[in-house]
């Protein structure tokens, strides 16, 4: 899980105009080469040519020097998505991202786990002979069977689904503690997979598809619901 936050840390002058403090350049899903691009481009913007004249009793000089204006590379980096913030406040809310990433993690751990026993119990273990625990395991064997369920087979296949809605409330609540990314798997799940896959085992039970049909279907589920994931 990679936090929200990625940042980098800037001595530039500009700091100046927030007193003494150390200051983060903030932006969202960002990288350390994206930072020194945008830096070095906003400095080539905020540079100014400033000319210096110097008279007194015994004469007089000029200098011609090159100065960053603060303002405008502000500004040139805030419109590039930038936020310049204070360093122990974004440290703060970094460790608080890394404890909650970590207990996300635990919690999806602890899942897996759940679905690995779920697939190994006994009174599952007739559903279980016919198709993969995971839907990317599924075997070519399996999706060229042509048999079809069996009344043992169907009472397993309920007791499977009664496992499965279990887990997947636990699923919700812990792809909620992700925050948009979680939602967004949430509505996938809620809108496409477990419609089809309803449909599926629907299908199968009432005997309309043999299990090679049934374990295609599986498969080629579960290959969209990651490709509306990714998008």
């Amino acid at each position: 899980m990679k936090l929200s936050l990625r940042f980098a840390l800037t001595a530039l002058s500009v700091l100046s105009l927030f007193g003494c403090a150390q200051n983060l350049w903030i932006k969202q899903n960002s990288t350390q080469g994206e930072f020194e691009r945008d830096k070095y481009n906003c400095l080539q913007q905020a540079q100014q040519r400033v000319g210096i004249a110097q008279v007194n009793a015994y004469g007089g000089a000029a200098t011609n020097a090159v100065q960053t204006n603060d303002m405008l590379f502000s500004s040139c980096m805030n419109s590039k998505g930038w936020s310049l913030q204070n360093k122990n406040v974004v440290e703060a809310q970094a460790s608080q991202n890394q404890v909650r990433n970590n207990e996300i993690k635990q919690r999806f751990d602890q899942i897996t786990s759940d679905i690995v026993a779920m697939c190994g119990r006994e009174e599952l273990k007739d559903y279980y002979k016919k198709t993969a625990c995971k839907a990317p395991d599924i075997s070519f064997e399996q999706i060229a069977d042509t048999t079809k369920i069996t009344s043992i087979q169907k009472a397993a296949l309920v007791k499977q689904r009664e496992q499965v809605a279990l887990l997947e409330k636990d699923q919700d609540n812990v792809q909620f503690m992700r925050g948009e990314a979680g939602q967004k798997v949430i509505s996938i799940s809620v809108n496409f997979v477990r419609p089809e896959n309803e449909k599926n085992n629907l299908d199968l039970y009432n005997g309309k598809i043999t299990w090679g049909q049934y374990n295609k279907k599986r498969k080629e589920m579960y290959v969209e619901a990651q490709n509306k994931i990714r998008q």
